[in-house]
């Protein structure tokens, strides 16, 4: 029987036995939710890490890495697998986008659509910006591929890009825009780009302190045996450069030679050409003088043999003369003489010989025949000489033609001895002309051989550049959102679940009050002490059981998935909905606990009294004055209702009490929730605006000392005419076993340097002189209480181990940071600094335009910018507002629970009181008004120490949740309060509403009758 009353106890006062279970499921609910939400979300991303392989650590060297190299890194304790591969940044259009080998081992890929390629001219895209069956064309400046055109067989996402932000490049405006997966024989290297390294499983899925002091561990073990292999590969590339190098020197060599030898054969033909022509010109000239003196030397025979036919011709015409004869009637008198003759021969053979006629006939004839001969011989003679006349005039004549010919011969040897000459002379230009450039360009590969020799003598060690997960693009984001929910989970559900539990205690305590006479109606009807606790353990129990196992299933798969809408943006595996058995059997061993003990400590408080006494009702407790009856001249001006309402406040003290702590903690939970949003809008444009003055960051390809006039001139295009050299670096800093890394600053002019940072007191905000000392951020003395005056310690990047005296601390919200001077660096690290960053502001310039620039003519190696840095907080900080969305729904349900329950005991509490008024004659108003006004009051006085407690507690919640890189404004809206203040008094008043119709219900006799 008496059970069954258990059960009548719960259908008699359900509103209060729902309000308890209720406050239980919400405080659970809350705890156990948030306390799984980081868990779960931590499983989602490890089991995914450990199933796509993802590197735990990445080796990149500036002249690639060797198997060598790889062995070597394998074989590190920590490290359980080394793989060489590849990777290079490539143009597809306009965008620059990063081709890996794809590797079955390590940083394997999830098959979105499609297929894995087959060949090298199949690709795996990203899912983001190409689908199956598109083509890429790429661009190259590395020529480390072998196909420049690829067709999309199968989309991908990849654990290196779990995020918007694929990261940096070193192409293009320095921005990563996609990426893709090719097979590995599609690289034409016989080097590594990258070696990526895999510890461990166990190691891998340590927790992130564990897993940080590990990678912390394999880096120093990588920095401890970097310097043998950057040796080796230095060497090795000075051996692979010198032999190519003396190839060069035999090719230079030989071609030298052969150049020389051609050369010389040229010059040997010009000159034997020349001595042809010189020769030539003598041969001509005697030629010429040969021809003048054969023209003179005939030219005198034709005079003479003119001259002796002339004379001859006048000793003939003399001849003539003497005969009375000329040489125009010659022919005719020798005709004349030829008839006498031919008569006197015809005459004489007709005379006899002896005839006397014929002696002188005779006689006449020979005469005649004589004469006859005689001018005949003339005749010839005067023949003869016209023949020689003519075959002189001929000969002449054939001798001038010779003479023509022999000066036309000589003109023309000296016109093709000209063109010879001209030839030689050309081809004698051109020699030395190629002589000349034979000479440069020998002297040219010649000092490039030398230059090279000295270059390769001149190399630098190859760098190692270390990388780890938190280099992958938005992965320390990740684990940031992460760590926060985390961090709120260790602050948040405990402050909800001690209200729940204050309250819950409270609602029992008063139960057991109230049903004191029952209590001792079933003492005097015989039983026990713990049959009595039992009824009541079964109610309190129960609805602890009830309320841990709803809050604790509801929170476990509601709160997660809420939460884990803000994680959107992550690629990464859907939520897998964990439990946490351990939060379960907590949860049911404290509240179970606490309102057993919190029943059987009321249930004896009752019980040790004497039935007699249970069966009446406790004697009212005696009304005391207050303090405000001590000031007279205030209390008088109260009304009679105002008095009352005071006096029941100062008499009900722990009613009072748990009220304030109820509506006072739900308010200063409302307040801490919105105040989050608070703390961390601004922080972006604080640090990227107030201390970082600069809206531009540029890497520099090669360090610099000055900022020289190359600077000026890369730069003026943009109208850019000022800038701050730095160097920028990373270190550790160390105290003891806890290590924190922070970046090293150091200006190149101190005068620039107030014009591009701003740095002030941490605390009077004054501006700070970098010429004084170290200047360290806030959150890293903070960390270290590091104060003016205090010796930091740290590790450099090669592990060396640097001290030196903290000279200020400065106001910082974003990472850790240490500034020093250079005479400063110079003395504390024992070196001379060149600086490897500049900082400028770019005004109008385009951002994208300037970093393009400056990467292609490879000034810079990435060029970042203020107001992505900015967006990249922001975005880092919605991953809050589901959180403050949820801190906020849940103490506003707490808060309505809270509310009722308080109120609801206030009127079990009053309802003689109630009763009492009613029947003296108040009105329905006016009694509930006294009830309420008391409420009024006490929430006005919640809320009051609710928003100071906000205020403390909001502290102390910022501080575990900012981590150990942000730092967060402890500040909080008024705007916040106002929120704070008028959900609290909504949720009064419609408790209010909710309730008035109880006190309308309240039964005036049986509430005033006597139980004697």
């Amino acid at each position: 029987m008496i059970y069954k009353n258990a059960f009548k106890k719960i259908k008699k006062s359900l509103g209060r036995y729902l309000s308890l279970l209720l406050i239980v499921l919400v405080g659970v609910g809350f705890y156990s939710g948030i306390e799984i939400t980081a868990p779960d979300i931590k499983n989602v991303t490890n089991t995914y890490y450990q199933d796509m392989k993802l590197f735990d650590g990445k080796v990149v060297s500036t002249f690639g890495l060797t198997e060598q190299d790889r062995v070597a890194l394998e074989g590190l304790d920590l490290v359980d697998k080394a793989y060489g591969t590849y990777a290079t940044d490539v143009f597809d259009e306009d965008k620059v986008i990063r081709i890996h080998a794809i590797n079955n081992h390590i940083n394997l890929v999830n098959l979105v659509k499609g297929r894995m390629p087959e060949n090298t001219h199949e690709i795996l895209a990203d899912k983001r910006y190409y689908s199956v069956g598109d083509t890429i064309k790429l661009k190259e400046d590395d020529e480390l591929l072998l196909v420049d055109e690829y067709t999309v067989v199968g989309t991908i996402d990849s654990v290196l890009y779990i995020g918007d932000d694929y990261g940096t490049s070193t192409k293009g405006n320095g921005k990563l825009n996609s990426f893709a997966f090719v097979l590995e024989e599609t690289f034409d290297s016989d080097i590594f780009t990258e070696i990526y390294l895999h510890l461990d499983e166990t190691l891998s899925s340590q927790n992130n302190d564990d897993y940080a002091a590990t990678i912390s561990e394999l880096e120093k073990n990588i920095v401890d045996i970097k310097p043998q292999y950057i040796e080796l590969r230095r060497q090795e590339i000075i051996d692979e450069a010198m032999v190519e190098i003396n190839e060069n020197q035999e090719t230079l060599n030989k071609e030298k030679q052969d150049a020389l030898t051609k050369l010389n054969d040229a010059k040997k033909e010009i000159d034997t050409n020349q001595q042809k022509i010189t020769d030539g010109i003598a041969r001509l000239a005697q030629e010429e003088k040969t021809l003048n003196e054969t023209i003179k030397t005939t030219q005198q025979k034709f005079q003479d043999g003119r001259k002796k036919i002339k004379d001859s011709r006048a000793q003939l015409e003399a001849s003539l003369t003497s005969l009375g004869l000329d040489k125009t009637s010659l022919a005719s008198t020798i005709q004349v003489l030829q008839v006498s003759v031919k008569t006197m021969e015809e005459q004489l053979a007709q005379i006899p010989e002896t005839n006397p006629q014929h002696q002188v006939l005779k006689q006449q004839l020979q005469e005649t025949q004589k004469q006859l001969a005689s001018l005949t011989q003339v005749q010839t003679a005067f023949t003869t000489l016209d023949a020689e006349e003519m075959k002189l005039d001929q000969g002449e004549a054939q001798f001038e033609t010779e003479v023509n010919k022999g000066h036309n011969a000589i003109k023309n040897g000296r016109t093709e001895l000209v063109d010879s000459q001209k030839k030689i002379d050309e081809a004698t230009t051109k020699w030395s002309q190629s002589y000349r450039e034979f000479e440069t360009e020998i002297a040219d590969a010649q000092k490039k051989i030398d230059d090279a020799i000295i270059e390769v003598n001149d190399i630098e060690m190859p760098q190692w550049l270390l990388f780890n997960r938190k280099n992958i693009g938005t992965y320390e984001e990740l684990n940031s959102s992460i760590n926060v929910i985390s961090s709120i989970a260790q602050v948040f559900p405990l402050f909800f679940v001690l209200i729940a539990l204050l309250m819950t205690s409270n609602s029992m305590s008063r139960m057991v009050f109230e049903e004191r006479s029952e209590m001792g109606t079933l003492t005097s009807l015989g039983y026990s002490d713990a049959k009595i606790m039992s009824t009541y353990l079964i109610y309190a129990v129960s609805a602890a059981l009830i309320g841990v196992l709803s809050g604790f299933y509801l929170g476990s798969y509601a709160i997660p998935p809420l939460i884990f809408t803000t994680f959107a943006k992550f690629r990464i595996p859907p939520l897998e909905l964990l439990t946490n058995n351990l939060v379960l059997i907590l949860s049911l061993v404290v509240s179970v606990v606490v309102m057993a003990s919190v029943t059987i400590s009321s249930c004896y408080k009752e019980l040790r009294h004497t039935p007699a006494s249970l069966l009446r009702p406790e004697a009212p407790k005696r009304g005391k004055t207050i303090l405000l009856e001590r000031i007279t001249f205030l209390w008088k001006r109260f009304s009679f209702n105002w008095k009352v309402t005071l006096r029941n406040m100062f008499r009900y003290k722990k009613r009072g009490l748990m009220t304030i702590i109820g509506v006072g903690g739900c308010t200063a939970l409302l307040v801490v929730g919105f105040g989050l949003r608070d703390s961390m809008s601004g922080i972006a444009e604080s640090q990227y605006g107030k201390i970082f003055k600069y809206d531009t960051m540029i890497t520099l390809k090669e360090t610099s000392n000055q900022f020289e006039d190359i600077h000026k001139e890369k730069l003026e295009d943009f109208n850019i005419d000022n800038g701050l050299l730095i160097n920028q670096s990373s270190v550790t800093v160390v105290d003891g076993g806890d290590t924190l890394s922070a970046y090293l600053i150091v200006p190149e002019n101190l005068d620039s340097f107030e014009s591009f940072f701003g740095l002030y007191d941490s605390k009077s905000k004054e501006a700070l002189d970098l010429e004084n000392g170290a200047i360290v951020s806030e959150k890293l003395a903070d960390t270290f209480n590091l104060k003016p005056g205090s010796t930091l310690t740290l590790h450099d990047s090669n592990y060396l181990t640097h001290q030196f005296e903290v000279a200020a601390v400065a106001e910082n919200y974003i990472s850790n940071f240490i500034y020093l001077s250079e005479d400063n660096y110079s003395t504390i690290f024992n070196s001379k600094i060149d600086y490897n960053t500049l900082v400028v502001n770019r005004g109008n310039a385009n951002a994208d335009s300037l970093a393009k620039t400056l990467i292609d003519d490879e000034f810079a190696v990435n060029v970042s910018f203020t107001e992505d840095m900015i967006q990249t907080v922001l975005d880092t900080n919605k991953s809050l507002d589901g959180i403050v969305i949820l801190i906020v729904a849940v103490a506003s349900l707490l808060a309505i629970v809270v509310l009722y329950n308080l109120t609801s005991i206030n009127i079990s509490e009053r309802t003689r009181e109630l009763a009492t008024l009613k029947v003296l004659g108040f009105y329905d108003k006016e009694a509930n008004s006294y009830i309420y006004r008391e409420a009024f009051v006490l929430t006005l006085l919640s809320i009051g120490i609710g928003l100071l407690a906000g205020k403390f507690l909001h502290v102390y919640v910022i501080t575990v949740i900012e981590g150990t890189g942000m730092l967060f404004f402890k500040t909080i809206q008024p705007l916040s309060y106002i929120y704070s203040i008028a959900i609290t008094l909504l949720f009064s008043v419609l408790m209010q509403f909710i309730t008035y119709r109880v006190i309308l219900k309240i039964n005036m006799i049986e509430a005033l009758k006597s139980i004697e």
